[in-house]
């Protein structure tokens, strides 16, 4: 399972806003902060404007800000909007029927188990929020849950 390095640097832009919320930031200053590209970030906060998470102000002192405070923005819906579910129930419905692959497509357990994943990541996502990842004492809770899970065999 892997994540995109638009999700990733999606929520670096994010954080990097929530912590300085008290203004406008720029692309360019997002951009310097964070080591990456001006179309890079450009091409992110467009993403994330259209997503609902962040507004534009044009002029003088223009810039980007969040749309709500970043307790009320749950990291799950930013992956959603930056690179989509890493399941989606529709996947093997839009690729059995073009290669013919899948001999299990009516009684496929993989799809089970994908959907188990999908919605344990789906709650774990939702339960954290972009005020969560700024403070680490508050992801220490999330930590210790993982702690209680046994390892594989």
């Amino acid at each position: 399972m892997k994540f995109s390095a638009q999700e990733i640097y999606g929520i670096r832009c994010l954080q990097y806003m929530s912590r300085h919320s008290a203004r406008n930031v720029t692309i360019r200053e997002i951009a310097e902060s964070e080591k990456l590209t001006v179309p890079n970030v450009a091409k992110i906060m467009r993403l994330l404007r259209k997503g609902g998470f962040i507004t534009s102000i044009r002029g003088q002192a223009g810039g980007y800000v969040l749309e709500r405070p970043a307790d009320q923005i749950n990291i799950r819906d930013v992956m959603i909007t930056l690179g989509g579910r890493l399941y989606d129930q529709e996947f093997c419905l839009r690729h059995s029927h073009k290669y013919n692959d899948c001999r299990a497509i009516e009684e496929c357990t993989l799809r089970t188990l994908w959907n188990i994943v999908q919605e344990a990541v789906d709650q774990a996502l939702t339960d954290i929020t972009l005020a969560d990842l700024n403070n680490g004492e508050s992801l220490e809770k999330y930590q210790k849950l993982l702690e209680e899970i046994p390892p594989p065999h």
